[in-house]
Formats: C-alpha cells, structure tokens, sequence
C-alpha cells in the first residue's frame, strides 16, 4: 500500500514538474516572440499588450498631438482595426500613410478597442472640438460595429466552468494556449449568429444605418472629405465571403447614397484578394489585420490624400 501512494505521488509530482517545464517554457518563446489572440482573454495577448500598446494623455494608441503643428489635418476613427491591434504601432494603416505622404497631412490615430458606431460619432465630435483643422477623416468599419443594438446578455452570463476555465487562462500559458479555443468556440458561433440576426433584422439594421450616416454628414458639416474603409471578417475565406455579403456590400451601396463630392471608398474586398488568405490576419491566433494588409491599406490612402488615381478607391459620383 505505501509503495502504491509513493508510486501516486512521483507520477503526481512528474506531472506537476512537467507542467511547470511547460510554462515556463512557453513564458520563455512568447517573451521573444509576444501574439496577440483576437479577444484578449488570457495570458499569451497581456503579455503583448503590456509590451505594445501605450496611449496618449487622450487615450488613444498614439503619440501626443500637438495641434499647433499643422492645419491639414487628417482624423482616423474606428475600432481595434484602426488602433492597430495585432500589429506594432508603426505598422498601423495610419502610420504608414503618415510615414509616405508627401502632402502636408497631420495625422491623428482615434481607434480604439471595443467601440461601436455612437462611441466613434462621439469621438468625433469631442475630438473636432480641439483647435485642428481636418482635410480628411478616415472612417473605418467592421461588422460588429452594430453590437450596440443587439441583445448580449447571453455573454454577461459565464457558468462556473466558464469561470473556472478563465481563471486558468488568464494566469497560465500553458492554459491560454490550450484551452482557450475550445473556451471560445462556443462563444464565437453565438455571437456570429447574434451579428447575423442585428443585419437581417430590417429595423434594427435601419437604426443602425442612420448611426451611420450622423457620421457621415458630421465629416461633411466640419468640411472634412470622408475616406470610408469597410471591413469584411478575416478569419477565414468562407467568413470573409460571407460577411462580404451580409454587410460590406449594403454599406458600400449606403455610403455612395450619401457621400459628398470628394469623399472616396477604399474597396478592401477587392485589395484583400490581392494576398493569399493566411497573410490576411496577425497571426493564427488573431483575425485583426496583418502588418501586410496595414500597408496595402496605407498606400491607398496616401493617394487619397494626393488625389490620385488607384484601383482600390472608389471616389463619390455624387455632385452635392
């Protein structure tokens, strides 16, 4: 019997070092090598964000602004995507076009994590409060901007597995890594059918595109010219075609119903089909955009700010 709970406790013990082993590990190839994870649940994306991502005194993932600096201005409002999560801050969408423009532009990056269509229209309005002048505002949307309208209480509501499992992920690499899509794919499906139902639904649909449109007219009452960026999901090919149909092409249409002479529409769709769909996200971990789209996307607005010629941009037909 002894030697049967001796036998227990070296195979526990084995155990135990062999995770350790592990963990450490892998604390080891992601101190060198830090990826984010879409969601930024567990251990693995706060190890890089904690490296990545500072803000400014206003609270958004850029240098301080000085005002007095320039009187063309350019404003980039959005989500996530816009304040470049998944990539480093000089690999942004926005630092590359501020990088190549040779046409007096200041830029100003307002993306910020997690906000939907009304935070991005009171960003805007804060922000053009400020002493800047704007020649440009860079809109970018993704799908899940409609969240706001959309019944999630669902999602605020974790069983005590779910608890559990996150407890273990937020302080475990080992866990992070392992057990955090089998945490999320649940979640993923539920949500994705939730998005679904808010744009099939026509009033919920109809709010929305008036959200969307108090924007457009704010850029255009601030005599501003509107550059409108319209993502599809990344995550896989059938996503992308999928969310292509369910919302980019509806707002493609919205906004040439209702842009002004001047603004213009990078047609992403049509640029991403350019790069291979593994090079379409950060990393296997995080459908975010890569450094590679950042730059495709960078160099179609520098034309836009230049008034160039490109086949990605679509500028406004209308003559009002």
């Amino acid at each position: 019997m002894k030697n049967k709970h001796k036998n227990i406790l070296l195979l526990l013990g084995s155990v135990v070092f062999s995770l350790i082993i592990v963990e450490l590990s892998l604390w080891a190839y992601y101190s060198v090598q830090p990826k984010t994870t879409g969601i930024c649940l567990g251990r693995i994306c706060k190890f890089w964000f904690n490296e990545n991502w500072m803000i400014n005194s206003l609270g958004f993932r850029d240098k301080e602004w000085d005002f007095s600096e320039s009187t063309k201005g350019a404003l980039f409002i959005g989500d996530s995507f816009t304040a470049g999560f998944g990539v480093k801050e000089n690999e942004r969408f926005s630092n590359i076009a501020n990088s190549r423009n040779h046409s007096g532009i200041h830029i100003y990056n307002a993306g910020k994590n997690n906000t939907n269509t009304v935070d991005q229209y009171k960003i805007i309005k804060m922000l053009t409060t400020k002493e800047v002048s704007l020649r440009f505002v860079v809109y970018q949307y993704l799908g899940n901007d409609i969240e706001y309208l959309l019944n999630l209480d669902w999602a605020e509501k974790p069983s005590t597995i779910q608890k559990t499992a996150l407890f273990f992920i937020k302080n475990s690499f080992l866990f992070d890594q392992f057990l955090r899509p089998f945490y999320l794919s649940k979640f993923n499906k539920t949500y994705y059918k939730t998005l679904v139902t808010g744009y099939k639904n026509p009033e919920t649909f109809s709010k929305h595109q008036k959200n969307i449109i108090k924007i457009f007219k704010y850029i255009r009452k601030i005599n501003a010219k509107n550059i409108f960026i319209v993502f599809p999901m990344l995550g896989s090919k059938d996503l992308f075609n999928q969310t292509d149909l369910l919302y980019v092409k509806q707002l493609k249409q919205l906004f040439m119903d209702n842009c002004f002479s001047g603004d213009s529409l990078i047609n992403i769709s049509s640029l991403l089909k350019s790069l291979p769909p593994k090079k379409w996200v950060a990393s296997k971990f995080d459908s975010h955009p890569s450094s590679e789209v950042h730059e495709l996307i960078g160099n179609v607005i520098v034309d836009a700010f230049a008034e160039k010629k490109n086949k990605f941009l679509q500028p406004c037909t209308n003559k009002f």
